[in-house]
């Protein structure tokens, strides 16, 4: 009579061939692919042990040698899988440089010398009149001495009117009829003085002189400064108006020419 087997000797004994069967696949497997050859020290042997159903370890699959391309320490970008042996290059960024701001400011011009120059002094005995020349008729009334050569002389201008105007101014400023003014006028005309503005001007080495000659003539001869300034001033002094009625020419401040004048 056929003896029963426990359940759980009938378990122990099924896991057991399960195992057994494996291990010789392993086995038949290895010895296939590994050429038979010696396991390296330190590993386990894959034989061992079959019969007792221990577990057998696989080979472990050697480490690959670095790639070459791979910088030492470089690790690939955190993001996505990479190429085994493949850097992917970092992005470079171009900057571009930023252009100096340009002036706009305008230089400032030196600033240029306003100063006028100093004119030379001129001589006082010999001062340069200026181009325009006026005339007129007068009296000469006074004199200063500014120099010892030359001389300031005041003068008191008049007009000398002829014809209708004499007549005219004649009988405005006296009052009278035109026939007392035409007789009063007709041979010499009118000098006429209203305006009692004096006028002073200085003589200059340039200065012209003319005085009666000895005769007393109507044509006047040219003296010299000293003739002229001895004659002229004792003439003054004395109230001699017929000796210091004059025809004066000017130029600015200064005597240009100086004429006597015959008046009857």
């Amino acid at each position: 009579m056929e003896s029963k087997m426990p359940l759980k000797a009938k378990i122990i004994t099924g896991v057991s061939a399960v195992v057994a069967v494996a291990a010789v696949v392993v086995l038949i497997i290895v010895l296939v692919t590994g050429g038979g050859s010696s396991n390296p020290a330190g590993e386990g042997d894959l034989t061992s042990d079959i019969s007792t159903g221990a577990t057998v370890s696989a080979p472990e699959e050697p480490a690959l040698p670095p790639n070459p391309t791979e910088p030492s320490g470089t690790t690939g970008p955190k993001d996505g899988p990479t190429t085994p042996g493949t850097q992917t290059p970092e992005p470079t960024t171009t900057e571009k440089p930023t252009p100096e701001p340009t002036s706009t400011e305008t230089p400032t011009p030196e600033p240029t010398s306003t100063e006028t120059p100093t004119p030379e002094p001129t001589d006082p005995a010999t001062p340069t009149p200026p181009h325009a020349q006026t005339w007129s008729y007068a009296i000469i009334v006074d004199w200063m001495e500014t120099m010892i050569e030359y001389k300031d002389f005041a003068f008191d201008y008049v007009d000398w009117l002829t014809g209708t105007e004499a007549v005219d101014k004649y009988m405005q400023d006296y009052g009278c009829t035109r026939e007392e003014a035409e007789v009063e006028t007709e041979e010499f005309g009118y000098i006429r003085n209203v305006n009692p503005h004096i006028r002073w001007f200085s003589t200059t080495s340039d200065t012209v002189y003319y005085l009666p000659d000895s005769s007393v003539s109507i044509t006047p001869v040219k003296v010299d400064n000293d003739t002229f300034r001895q004659t002229m001033i004792t003439a003054i002094n004395n109230g001699e108006t017929w000796m210091t009625f004059v025809k004066v020419t000017v130029s600015g401040d200064y005597i240009v020419e100086i004429e006597w004048v015959y008046r009857p």
